[in-house]
This record gives structure tokens, sequence and C-alpha cells, in this order.
């Protein structure tokens, strides 16, 4: 179909070297309340210096400062604002080099949202 112009055509781009991650671990809510996250999926964090989230009662007397247990990138991440005593709230993935893991990410979220992707939303890709 390629052949006769019915699909867009492909470029290959030249592979990367895939990086693995040495470890990864979720982070879990020490008490119930509401969250308030201040990172995002892809975000590097430090740890104990990078602040992920904080943990408020409903009536906002008392919070709880969750900080980065580990140094890595964030991977995975709950939506929900209410939240119970050990809920998985951030998914954080530990590298050798975190450099190297966050440029990647940067480069394969760039080629997914490219109009030129094999794999696109058809929708996305006629909107002007």
């Amino acid at each position: 179909m390629r052949h006769l112009g019915m699909l867009p055509a492909v470029r290959r781009r030249p592979r990367k070297e895939p990086i693995m991650a040495r470890t990864s671990g979720w982070v879990r809510a020490p008490q119930s309340g509401i969250l308030r996250t201040f990172v995002r999926h892809g975000d590097r964090v430090v740890r104990d210096q990078t602040r992920l989230a904080i943990i408020s009662d409903p009536f906002g007397e008392t919070e709880t400062e969750i900080l980065a247990p580990a140094s890595g990138i964030i991977i995975g991440q709950l939506n929900l604002p209410l939240i119970n005593e050990g809920d998985a709230l951030f998914h954080i993935a530990q590298f050798n080099r975190t450099d190297l893991a966050v440029e990647r990410l940067e480069t394969f979220q760039e080629n997914l949202e490219a109009s030129d992707y094999p794999y696109a939303d058809q929708q996305r890709l006629e909107t002007p």
C-alpha cells in the first residue's frame, strides 16, 4: 500500500542502544489524605532533594512532604488525588547514568509525536 501511495512513507531512524534500569521501585504513601504532585513522567529526581508530592489531611491542617528516596527517573505515577496509606504513588527507575536515560526518553517522546511516525493517531494527523 505504501508503493501505491495509500500509506505515508516510513523513514527509518538509526536504532539507539537501549538503556537498562539497574532497578526500580515504588514510593508508597505514608498516610491517607489528598495528594498534590510536583513531578511528572520522565522527570529526573535526586535522592532526598526532589520534592515529589505533599499529602494533606482533608482539612489542610497537616501536610506531609514526600522526598525522592532514590535518584532516577519517574516512569510511573498515581493520578488519583485521594490516596490511602500504602498506595503506590511514584515508580522510580534507577540508572547508572540518568542523564543518558533522560536524553533518550526525550528523543523517544519526540519520535512518538512526529507526524510521520507509522503508528501515529490518524485523527491527529488529519488535524492542521
